[in-house]
């Protein structure tokens, strides 16, 4: 709800300064994401991890996205979303334990990560013409679960979190007649309460407008790359502790259209 809220306020703070229609962006995208990293989940401090590799969560997996982008000239607003999930079976190379329940080394598991990345970034455009330079702020709203199941026992052990960053963010873009090259960083390192979160999302692309030029009714082509790092260290809701140290990398393409 709070993060539905931010949208809103931040919608409604462009609107006000406004003297005419925004140039709306609507993208869909495929992306193919493979994770990398490790975990590590313990009742008390975490002093071990597991890689994604010996979990059976290493594989790639196509996700769907979308985006909306909003431009009153110089502000440029992007709110997007993208949910995937990975699953497979591996072996422990480090114990978890939570709650009273343990999982030892060399346990067999059925494993299972889900990630949710939803944002919202505000720029400021400082280049005039057809080149776009800007900065601004943000923030990321991450849904981070995963579960791991013994396959000798019923033991099981789960994380759930939905971990909300403020972030920092740059955007560059260039148009060459049809062609546009640019792309996207926003990051930041936060500490909350004992709670750490380092977070950085990168997203380069390279789009094609096939009908319309670069008019605002026009259609258009995407190919390009994304890249989310995470690390984060915290307490959960159980009282676990989570060290996890992520990343998410793949190529995309999309459509979008422009009006």
């Amino acid at each position: 709800m709070r993060f539905a809220t931010f949208f809103g306020l931040l919608l409604g703070s462009l609107a006000l300064p406004a003297c005419f229609a925004p140039t709306i962006d609507a993208t869909a995208r495929w992306i193919q994401l493979q994770p990398k990293g490790e975990i590590g989940i313990a009742d008390s401090t975490v002093t071990t991890r597991n890689s994604l590799d010996d979990l059976g969560l290493g594989s790639k997996e196509g996700i769907p996205g979308a985006m909306v982008d909003f431009q009153w000239g110089g502000p440029h607003l992007s709110v997007s979303t993208q949910s995937g999930s990975w699953s497979g079976s591996g072996t422990l190379q480090a114990e978890f334990s939570n709650n009273g329940t343990t999982i030892p080394i060399g346990t067999d598991v059925d494993s299972n990560l889900d990630l949710a990345i939803h944002s919202a970034l505000l720029t400021w455009d400082l280049l005039p013409g057809d080149a776009e330079l800007g900065f601004g702020f943000g923030v990321d709203a991450l849904d981070l679960k995963g579960s791991f199941q013994s396959q000798s026992s019923s033991d099981r052990i789960d994380f759930d979190e939905t971990i909300p960053i403020p972030v920092l963010a740059i955007r560059a873009n260039v148009h060459i007649n049809s062609f546009e090259l640019g792309g996207s960083a926003a990051g930041f390192k936060i500490n909350y309460n004992g709670d750490d979160a380092q977070f950085l999302d990168m997203d380069l692309m390279a789009r094609y407008h096939f009908i319309g030029g670069s008019s605002r009714a026009s259609g258009s082509l995407l190919v390009g790359y994304r890249s989310v790092s995470l690390k984060v260290n915290y307490e959960g809701d159980s009282g676990e502790q989570v060290d996890a140290d992520l990343d998410f990398t793949g190529p995309f393409v999309g459509a979008q259209w422009s009006f």
